[in-house]
């Protein structure tokens, strides 16, 4: 039986594959795009094709290898996944996807359900808010084609996605005895609010109202927020980091038997953007990265840290707790260097890429040794600032009594 009505769904769009060239592609087209960088030709195209498409492929495309799986890219596949179960839903209709950027191109699958007979087509992008760089490019890419065809511009406010937004959280929130609920939304310029009237700030905050208002949460219980920066411009309410005061509580016993009392406990608060901020102004290479781990092997703190928890990536922690050395190598080429504080227990760790930094297989054991060398000034430094921001409360308070 002939369907002569279909869905399209929309997703943003993905590389063929993690590699560096394929990366590469798919941001050109992505970042070449002047709804999402909306600055003049002139100025953007040199800078995206002389800087950004030299250097960031590599780092992204290291970044896509930790979330990629067997069935390639996770947005793929999940947006396939979607696209079947509707099908199930509404046999009746031609269900199919496409992406705004990469394939399957948003014109050839238009063309192709035109071909199989399909009459009235709707468009739904994956965007429950309008923005001039989600949705408005699926609109001019299909107005291209036909400007008959129905886009749905934004869906946020439709009851049931509503309620289905607050049914996903609730048994969650209710089973556990959580703080805070963080809602967080992708970031946008601010500059493409206030002067371009980007709808999508109002919208993401009518999101959270009528969200909160389904579970009944209070103003404390809950923080609107956005994450994923890109450039220097000002963005709409840059992320949690510098506005969520998160803080690492270390403590110590202070034994008086001499006194009734008998002591007591010291705490010290220290930011977590300190720590934060220490491990990212060391460098080790374009993949390399510091972590730091409690004395029992807890992460305080790890770049990645929310894919560890996702279990998206693996870390080498029990690894690192049972080595009586400061360094060891794996056998995929990754240089871990230790060190341990005294003064708080915690483990700073160092790990640099071997590939790399060596480029000369003669070589490779006298560098072996530099970089392990360089690794472990590092990871000594680190602690050192780390035990210095950590003890100038403690000597402060010794000066006053």
């Amino acid at each position: 039986m002939d369907k002569k009505n279909g869905i399209l769904l929309v997703a943003l769009g993905t590389p063929r594959s993690c590699e560096t060239e394929d990366v590469r592609e798919y941001l050109k087209e992505f970042l070449g795009d002047p709804l999402v960088i909306q600055k003049p030709r002139w100025l953007w195209l040199p800078i995206l094709n002389g800087i950004i498409l030299k250097v960031r492929p590599q780092k992204s495309a290291e970044m896509y290898k930790q979330i990629w799986t067997d069935e390639g890219s996770p947005l793929m596949s999940y947006t396939i996944a979607q696209t079947e179960q509707l099908q199930g839903l509404r046999e009746d209709f031609d269900v199919r996807f496409a992406m705004t950027y990469g394939e399957p191109r948003i014109d050839k699958v238009i063309r192709e359900m035109k071909e199989s007979g399909v009459e009235d087509i709707t468009v739904l992008p994956l965007y429950p808010q309008y923005s001039l760089t989600t949705v408005e490019p699926i609109i001019q890419q299909v107005k291209k084609i036909d400007d008959k065809i129905n886009v749905i511009r934004d869906f946020h406010q439709i009851e049931s996605y509503t309620d289905l937004l607050a049914e996903s959280i609730r048994e969650k929130w209710q089973a556990n005895h959580y703080d805070k609920l963080i809602l967080s939304y992708h970031g946008i310029p601010l500059s493409y609010v206030t002067k371009k009237k980007d709808a999508y700030e109002a919208q993401c905050i009518e999101t959270t109202r009528l969200f909160v208002e389904k579970l009944g949460l209070k103003e404390e219980e809950y923080e609107h927020t956005y994450q994923s920066k890109f450039g220097p411009e000002s963005h709409v309410q840059n992320a949690i980091h510098g506005s969520y005061d998160w803080v690492v509580t270390l403590s110590r016993s202070m034994d008086k038997p001499e006194e009734p009392e008998g002591g007591g406990i010291f705490f010290v608060d220290l930011n977590y953007s300190v720590i934060s901020d220490l491990c990212e102004r060391l460098s080790l290479g374009n993949r390399g990265y510091i972590y730091i781990l409690d004395g029992r092997g807890g992460i305080v703190y790890h770049p990645q840290q929310q894919l560890i928890y996702s279990g998206l990536k693996q870390e080498l922690i029990s690894e690192v707790m049972e080595s009586k050395k400061t360094s060891f190598l794996t056998g995929d080429g990754r240089l871990y260097t230790i060190s341990r504080s005294e003064e708080t227990g915690w483990i700073v760790v160092g790990v640099s890429m071997v590939s790399e930094l060596m480029r000369r297989a003669d070589a490779a054991r006298g560098i072996y040794l530099l970089i392990a060398l360089a690794l472990f000034l590092a990871a000594l430094a680190l602690a050192y600032l780390l035990s210095n921001e950590i003890t100038k409360p403690i000597k402060a308070l010794e000066r006053s009594m």
